[in-house]
């Protein structure tokens, strides 16, 4: 875990001295939400299995999918908003974006679908910054209405799986307040959350630490103010409350720090001339945010793959968008002569 934040220090570095193709990093979000849509339904429909998790937790796989998934819909929309959107093109962005959606929803990972409503303002946010394009609609727009269709009903069928869970959340939810039933997934979380709310309070400053936030659990759990079912996590469900509790008042500045920095970066740079820019500084958003949500019911920052998943979109956005921001600032103006940009950097 604590490798992670020194490569992706690394990385950034090297990615700023030697700039990726913004088109690299599109069509690795593409592919990746393409292959985790396929991986679901290969486990879903050929292995049988409830949750899919392509061999690692649920939950990260879920969540991760469906980023993914929402930066490719983002992704298509501003191609449309721009002309720029061939059929070839719009339907493997649909296609993409189906099956980052597709996979979250196999994997029942409920805690995630949150960020779906906040996907409508993302795109209503690229609209607004591309009045200065005309919006061009053609038959090609049209085909792309009937695939978007058909991935729909794919979703929909999808979902037929994961209504249950859904139905399963409200009951468990009604269940912890008006029965005191504190076994299930909703109660359990109910449950370690009360519990860090109570570790935070004795100890705000520094917390409890790696090592004392376990036994700390298990004390309350011992005097029976919590559930004994809670001794069996090693994390609290919660990245802010997880790391309230661990690393008190310190702590929590720090991961307030590691969610703010980037998410302010990335909304300065959401009015750039530049249309690109602006599409990248509106995913550098939604990245930020949909790990906030994320962690609201998840400790994503605390799991292997959420770390290295945040950081290297983080690091991956960021260092495209200044790539671009670079090669504007040493572009040549109509009219006027060009000025190598090797030798203004000298």
């Amino acid at each position: 875990m604590s490798l992670w934040p020194a490569m992706s220090t690394v990385v950034l570095v090297w990615f700023r001295l030697f700039p990726p193709s913004p088109s690299f990093w599109w069509a690795g979000i593409f592919t990746g939400a393409s292959l985790a849509g396929c991986i679901a339904l290969f486990q879903r429909w050929v292995m049988m299995h409830d949750r899919v998790g392509n061999g690692m937790n649920a939950i990260p796989f879920g969540n991760l999918a469906l980023l993914l998934g929402c930066l490719s819909l983002i992704a298509y929309v501003w191609r449309l908003s721009q002309g720029r959107c061939g059929r070839g093109k719009g339907v493997f962005l649909l296609a993409a974006a189906a099956g980052g959606i597709v996979a979250s929803l196999l994997s029942g990972t409920r805690g995630g679908w949150v960020i779906l409503p906040l996907l409508s303002f993302f795109i209503w946010v690229i609209w607004r910054s591309m009045h200065d394009h005309q919006v061009q609609l053609s038959r090609r727009f049209d085909w792309d209405v009937v695939v978007l269709v058909s991935l729909i009903l794919v979703v929909m069928m999808a979902l037929g799986s994961a209504g249950p869970r859904i139905a399963t959340a409200f009951d468990e939810m009604h269940a912890y307040w008006s029965q005191d039933f504190r076994g299930g997934s909703i109660g359990l979380r109910l449950e370690m959350w009360k519990g860090g709310v109570i570790l935070f309070s004795e100890r705000p400053l520094t917390g409890w630490g790696e090592g004392g936030l376990q036994s700390a659990l298990d004390t309350l759990v011992s005097q029976g103010l919590l559930y004994p079912g809670v001794s069996v996590f090693t994390q609290l469900h919660s990245d802010m409350i997880d790391t309230a509790a661990r690393r008190g008042l310190v702590g929590l500045v720090s991961l307030l720090g590691l969610y703010g920095v980037p998410l302010t970066l990335f909304w300065r740079c959401r009015r750039d001339p530049d249309p690109r820019v602006r599409l990248l500084a509106i995913a550098g958003v939604m990245i930020v945010t949909s790990f906030m949500i994320f962690g609201f019911s998840q400790s994503m920052l605390r799991d292997v793959r959420g770390l290295s998943g945040y950081l290297g979109l983080c690091v991956g956005c960021w260092a495209v968008l200044r790539s671009i921001e670079s090669s504007n600032r040493f572009a040549c103006p109509p009219g006027e002569r060009c000025v190598n940009a090797r030798a203004l950097v000298r």
